[in-house]
């Protein structure tokens, strides 16, 4: 997913922005997370989750630790990542198929053992060349699910390649999920049959073995050659998905899978951070008018939006009444 242009001025006016948190909370309390995970798989009528692209890299390097951090302490309910394989077989955090962007190193991933990332340091934020050097090494997905345990929800993207089928990538994400208490943090994110320009002849779902209680939210495509909305929720709705996200175009396409009874209830997440992934209403309209971004998938029916500028997401949110935090986590300021 591609690097905002306006990171450079979000991360700069967030230094003199005060945040929506009326206070950060104290450490990782399993209670709160209990609440909170509750309200991110049946929001409350009203209430809007927040899901940080990257996680909140306008304050520490993207899909870090420091950065999963920044957005438990700012009220973030969930985190988007991207695991992908090492030529070893290890699993990590990294957006590109390259580390060229994100870290001091360059070269496919595909290419590189965890020795070889182990000799490279995180860029800050969004990374590129210009980017100051951080002391943080490439994060491992173990560090990641540690980082993010009874803080925050995962929505767990996984990125196949030569080194690890989407299977292969599932199965080891699991595990060390299971292994690290942190599966029920886990939302997967399930691709759609048209995905990315690619198209495949039957549903992934239809093969993959999950464990029960796995939440799951899969995608589905705005495309013409693939039916309309409620087609599309009639081929999914039998996996029992926790709720969806919905890349679109057209408004009545969005709107017609969040306004399904099918669905009332469930999270049915907009992606703010492309325009042409969300109608039009995306961060780049979205900041300088929230309501003609933001706002508006709201209005379509949106409980859930994915951002690249989460501080500034909360804050509209708040300022809007949109807002309703349990106790013991970060909410919004008294205004």
């Amino acid at each position: 997913m591609r690097i905002s242009s306006l990171f450079v001025l979000a991360a700069t006016l967030c230094l003199n922005m005060p945040a929506p948190s009326s206070a950060a909370p104290a450490s990782a309390d399993r209670a709160a997370f209990e609440t909170l995970r509750a309200r991110v798989l049946r929001p409350p009528a009203g209430h809007v989750i927040v899901v940080a692209h990257r996680a909140c890299f306008a304050a520490a390097p993207e899909n870090s630790p420091q950065a999963i951090d920044a957005c438990w302490r700012q009220g973030v309910e969930v985190v988007e990542n991207d695991v992908r394989s090492t030529k070893d077989g290890e699993l990590v955090l990294m957006h590109d198929n390259t580390v060229d962007r994100t870290t001091t190193g360059w070269g496919y991933l595909d290419d590189l053992t965890l020795a070889d990332l182990g000799k490279l340091k995180l860029r800050d934020g969004a990374g590129g060349a210009g980017a100051p050097i951080t002391p943080y090494p490439v994060t491992t997905l173990r560090d990641y699910f540690r980082a993010a345990k009874n803080k925050v929800m995962i929505n767990l993207e996984l990125k196949p390649s030569a080194s690890a089928s989407f299977e292969v990538l599932l199965e080891k994400s699991l595990q060390i999920a299971e292994e690290e208490g942190v599966l029920d943090h886990i939302i997967l994110k399930v691709p759609d049959t048209f995905s990315h320009g690619k198209v495949s002849k039957e549903h992934i779902l239809g093969k993959l073995k999950l464990p029960k209680g796995l939440a799951i939210w899969p995608i589905i495509w705005q495309a013409s050659a693939r039916g309309a909305p409620g087609e599309r929720l009639g081929g999914l709705e039998a996996y029992g998905p926790a709720g969806y996200e919905v890349p679109f175009l057209g408004q009545e396409f969005f709107r017609g899978i969040a306004a399904d009874k099918r669905v009332q209830g469930r999270p049915v997440m907009a992606v703010a951070v492309e325009p042409y992934w969300s109608g039009g209403f995306s961060d780049d309209i979205s900041m300088p008018n929230p309501d003609a971004g933001w706002g508006r998938l709201i209005a379509l029916g949106a409980n859930v939006i994915m951002t690249d500028h989460p501080e500034y997401l909360l804050r509209y949110l708040c300022e809007m009444g949109h807002r309703h935090t349990g106790q013991g986590e970060a909410g919004c300021s008294a205004r």
